[in-house]
């Protein structure tokens, strides 16, 4: 269901800032030595009936800290900004001025900076994954909000979608119904996670898969319909599952080892032919994206090479384009295109002021 009614998700910016106070870092690798991102016993209260520790809905392991220090540097994109040229989205779970979250754009293939996008009615808190549909339409999740946000290829608010109930994290489009299918992370009561599928701007229908306890990302393969997504069981674990009709399948991973949940997207490069892609956020000293076949054979992976000092990085939802890969990187506090699927040192960087980066998307120039 589409929503544009702010007042069907009130929560105060000064609360939301005092809830991140514990997330706060002094700068380095942003990576906290005991395991916590909240302190014990704050909570966020959601419609006024219940409580989760915001710590829960965040897709980055609970070692990754924010960085609450730094000032936005954006201005709004200008209306009418982007049509001939392709258009990059990143995400930014706590930036902007109140620490609520930003999206950023950018130019694909130059990098310049194009500005931020403005907020949606019922605002931003905590903006995580983001995916992209046939009309270069830019989709992201709006995750303690419950929503999820549409903004075209020049970054003008649509509309939002409404995810009554869940904290949505992730989300991918599937080019040949059309549908949009939103990974939650859990639910606003952190009971299990699970996968919700929109048509047409309306929820259809919520689905959990039975040995996931928390849903991370999701990526359609190709033109075929068949959604693959990834998560934890309830000991930590990682789960890697397919969906079709209604049903989850497990797909044990074979040939390697993933740890932690990261990038699910169908890619297509001249060098590797299309194929599904997954990343590995546990993979801290050199970011690893794994291509995997349909039975889950690891066939070849990309690593990217870290250039923080302490050799500690985290690209939390990379997405690719041809011969690039573009990695938000919640550690090293930026976002950066690597060759694709070579891997190796960033080729170009998207400057912004993140506290921390999350996912990306990108929009071809219209009509093409």
């Amino acid at each position: 269901m589409k929503i544009s009614n702010s007042a069907k998700y009130v929560i105060s910016v000064s609360a939301a800032v005092a809830l991140l106070a514990g997330c706060t870092s002094s700068g380095g690798s942003q990576l906290a030595p005991t395991g916590g991102l909240t302190p014990n016993g704050v909570h966020q209260t959601m419609g006024g009936n219940h409580k989760v520790d915001l710590s829960m809905t965040l897709v980055t392991p609970k070692s990754v800290k924010p960085y609450l220090h730094k000032v936005p540097n954006m201005k709004r994109v200008p209306r009418g900004c982007c049509a001939l040229q392709k258009t990059l989205f990143v995400s930014d779970a706590f930036g902007g001025s109140s620490f609520t979250g930003a999206i950023y754009m950018f130019d694909y293939v130059t990098g310049a900076a194009l500005g931020s996008v403005a907020p949606p009615p019922e605002g931003f808190l905590e903006v995580q994954g983001g995916c992209s549909d046939n009309a270069g339409n830019a989709y992201f999740t709006n995750t303690a909000m419950s929503t999820i946000d549409e903004y075209t290829h020049s970054g003008t608010y649509v509309a939002t979608l409404a995810d009554p109930g869940q904290y949505p994290v992730g989300c991918s489009f599937d080019r040949t119904t059309g549908d949009l299918a939103v990974t939650n992370i859990v639910n606003t009561s952190g009971g299990p996670g699970s996968v919700s599928i929109f048509s047409g701007g309306s929820l259809q229908n919520t689905y959990f898969p039975p040995n996931m306890s928390r849903v991370y990302f999701d990526g359609y393969q190709g033109n075929t319909g068949l959604l693959w997504v990834d998560g934890s069981d309830s000991s930590g674990a990682f789960q890697y599952d397919s969906f079709s009709g209604g049903t989850f399948t497990n797909v044990p991973i074979s040939g390697g080892s993933i740890l932690f949940p990261g990038t699910v997207l169908w890619s297509v490069n001249k060098t590797v032919g299309g194929s599904m892609i997954v990343g590995d956020q546990d993979t801290f000293s050199a970011p690893t994206f794994y291509q995997v076949s349909s039975t889950g054979q690891i066939t070849g992976s990309t690593v990217t090479t870290c250039t923080q000092v302490s050799n500690i990085c985290d690209i939390v939802e990379g997405t690719t384009k041809g011969p690039g890969l573009v990695g938000p990187d919640a550690i090293l506090l930026t976002a950066n295109r690597f060759a694709f699927p070579a891997g190796g040192a960033p080729v170009l960087n998207y400057p912004a002021s993140y506290s921390q980066p999350i996912g990306a998307a990108i929009s071809p120039a219209k009509g093409g």
